[in-house]
């Protein structure tokens, strides 16, 4: 079966920042690595150059993004593993804002 990735969109709270990159790095992120399936997470925070990609357009809100690339492309085995894994809401979740989150399939 081919592979997948999950993308997150979200903003860190401003002044909590350095904060919330950590326990992401730190925590969540080799948290993540024992559930089934994950096979890398990564990080990526927003340019301030990103206006001129988008031509001078705002970007959507969202100042990081996180990706978690999976050996599978089933989100039902991948939600069950992570909950099994997970086993609860850590609190560190109520202080990030959550945009859009998406699963893509490997196409090649």
């Amino acid at each position: 079966m081919p592979g997948a990735i999950v993308v997150v969109k979200c903003t860190f709270p401003p002044g909590r920042e350095h904060e919330c990159a950590d326990w992401y790095d730190n925590t969540h992120f080799p948290d993540m690595l024992t559930v089934p399936g994950v096979l890398s997470t990564k990080r990526y925070q927003l340019t301030s150059d990103g206006h001129k990609i988008m031509r001078g357009r705002r970007p959507p809100p969202g100042n990081s993004l996180l990706i978690y690339e999976l050996d599978h492309a089933d989100i039902d085995t991948f939600i069950s593993d992570l909950n099994t894994a997970m086993a609860g809401f850590h609190p560190m979740f109520e202080n990030i804002e959550f945009g859009e989150i998406s699963m893509y399939s490997q196409v090649s």
